[in-house]
């Protein structure tokens, strides 16, 4: 160490000493120069005091909901089933959200900065192979879609008189994180984009947070590193005031409305013309596709009305009770479940980004199962259990927040929903 080395050790060790973190300096004295220069870097990013108050508030304080809450099914105005939208309608939508992405004024943004860790691998999400024949990866088989669907939007047009030929003028952006970037990037440029052109394509990173055991412990990712990981898809409103390049291609792309969608869903209808054409036609800050749910009890977050807002209810924080109400049919009140599908207008955007300090503040946690370092084996090794918790931010928790009109509308389960969580099952 040099000497301004020593004395940033010797203060951050004691940091973290005094904070009861201690433990993640057991190795550095058999570390190399490089990695102790390293390490103490890593130190130096994580906020302990912050990461204290989190793990006290989120953690250890965090409740269900009850009926004090205020809560309330959603308006059934604001709901669009396929089973009650008439086929003028249909077909209007359809017409309308067709020519919007002949336009490219629609905006395809996938949310892929987690690992493929439940699904056994160590590669980014978006890289695993589902077991198709043709052995497509996630990315490759949502590049296919964000393609294919720019095509059938031009034959819609097409059909309907117009003279128009696809131009493929949307853009895709994809959201990383600092744990997979460099990978998913090498992965698209080894794929030639899978025919995405380089002009359409934007990648931007979100944030990172350690990740920490049930009593409050940084956890170690091997002996020389603290496990790190992407702070959850609500990190995209930071991401969005903070990466001038993704702004600039928002903005210069004319971009009017993003599609918002998360990398494990392979099922979802990118870009879908009847959703886009929904939001334009009733002149919508945003709208979100919903399935419905299969039992009450399913671990799925539900789409409420809350303080007069839409809002949604993660499952784990919704009760027994709740998820068992019904109305006098028998059909259940609370059925319109998350899958993670917001078409949001920019300037719904724009308005949310000018909020990030309130967003940012709203941490969830999350139950996970993390390798732990084996200092006998000197390897990390995987639990049979969980083991551990990670806070993250929900790309839901903007929903109270928007001003203007908000609605739903139906994606059809079987067609619509079907995301990759674990290798089996």
């Amino acid at each position: 160490f040099e000497m301004e080395s020593a004395e940033d050790y010797s203060a951050i060790r004691q940091r973290f000493e005094d904070k009861g973190q201690g433990h993640v300096f057991n190795y550095f004295d058999d570390y190399s120069e490089e990695e102790k220069a390293a390490f103490i870097e890593q130190c130096k990013e994580i906020d302990l005091d912050e990461f204290e108050r989190l793990y006290q508030e989120v953690c250890l304080n965090q409740t269900k909901v009850d009926e004090h809450d205020g809560i309330e099914p959603i308006d059934k105005d604001l709901i669009h089933s396929f089973s009650t939208i008439d086929e003028e309608t249909k077909q209007k939508w359809t017409f309308t959200g067709a020519q919007q992405i002949v336009k490219g004024t629609v905006a395809l943004m996938v949310f892929a900065g987690g690992m493929g860790t439940r699904l056994g691998s160590s590669d980014p999400k978006g890289m695993y192979d589902i077991g198709l024949p043709s052995h497509k990866s996630i990315f490759q088989i949502i590049c296919e879609k964000f393609i294919r669907v720019q095509s059938y939007a031009a034959e819609i047009c097409q059909r309907a008189g117009m003279n128009c030929a696809a131009r493929f003028r949307c853009v895709l952006y994809i959201m990383t994180s600092g744990v997979n970037d460099k990978t998913t990037r090498d992965f698209f440029a080894q794929n030639e984009n899978f025919g995405v052109p380089e002009d359409r394509l934007v990648f931007f990173k979100q944030a990172s947070l350690p990740t920490f055991s049930f009593d409050g412990k940084l956890m170690m990712e091997d002996s020389t590193k603290i496990a790190i990981g992407p702070n959850g898809n609500g990190a995209l409103f930071e991401a969005l005031r903070s990466d001038q390049v993704l702004k600039n291609s928002i903005s210069e792309n004319k971009v009017e409305y993003i599609h918002l969608v998360g990398v494990d869903n392979i099922l979802n209808k990118f870009l879908d013309p009847i959703q886009i054409g929904l939001a334009y036609t009733k002149g919508l800050k945003g709208c979100s596709k919903f399935s419905q749910k299969m039992y009450p009890e399913e671990p799925i977050g539900i789409f409420v009305k809350k303080g007069g807002k839409i809002d949604i209810i993660e499952y784990t924080e919704l009760g027994e009770d709740m998820a068992k109400q019904t109305y006098e049919d028998g059909t259940l009140k609370y059925n319109q479940g998350n899958i993670i599908n917001f078409l949001l207008h920019v300037e719904t955007l724009n308005d949310l980004v000018s909020k990030a300090d309130i967003l940012n503040s709203l941490y969830h946690k999350a139950i996970k199962k993390m390798p732990v370092y084996n200092e006998k084996t000197g390897t990390s090794e995987k639990p049979d259990k969980e083991n551990s918790y990670k806070l993250e931010l929900y790309i839901h928790s903007f929903l109270p927040y928007v001003e203007g009109s908000y609605e739903l509308i139906e994606g059809i389960r079987s067609e619509e929903f079907c995301p990759i969580k674990n290798k089996e099952g």
